[in-house]
């Protein structure tokens, strides 16, 4: 358990003395297991494989692609900002209502050719590679 303060000094001291005394008995507890390293630091991958799965898991395979998509929402978000665009813009020259550019860029109901007509509709272009094979362009400069 930690417990932190605020750091204010109040004109009156309301706090029991028994409460403080506890609270300081506790951070100093704190840092004697801090400075005994007895305190155990995790990696955030050790985080992931506890809380989500290892890698080659079927739910670690499904959190990293909504980690993605998530990244392409708002990289797609950013560019209409840059543009000084709103999602009601955006969604008129894509064709869809503004709740669906607001989950695009959630990174949700994100498709391949989702991606290519908005970043037709921006005027940008993507591109990714699979492998060593030559990389893909999407959109176009229109």
């Amino acid at each position: 358990m930690i417990i932190t303060t605020h750091g204010f000094i109040k004109k009156t001291q309301k706090t029991p003395v028994k409460e403080i005394d506890r609270a300081e008995y506790i951070r100093k507890e704190y840092y004697k297991q801090k400075i005994n390293d007895q305190m155990k630091f995790y990696t955030l991958e050790e985080i992931t494989d506890k809380h989500i799965g290892k890698i080659g898991t079927p739910a670690r395979y499904a959190f990293d692609a909504e980690v993605e998509a998530a990244l392409i929402g708002a990289r797609i978000k950013e560019a209409r900002k840059m543009q000084n665009i709103t999602q009601r813009e955006l969604g008129e020259r894509v064709g869809v209502q503004t709740a669906q550019i607001s989950k695009i860029e959630n990174g949700r109901n994100l498709t391949i050719s989702t991606i290519v007509r908005v970043l037709n509709a921006l005027g940008l272009t993507a591109s990714f590679s699979i492998g060593n094979l030559a990389p893909v362009t999407l959109g176009n400069n229109a």
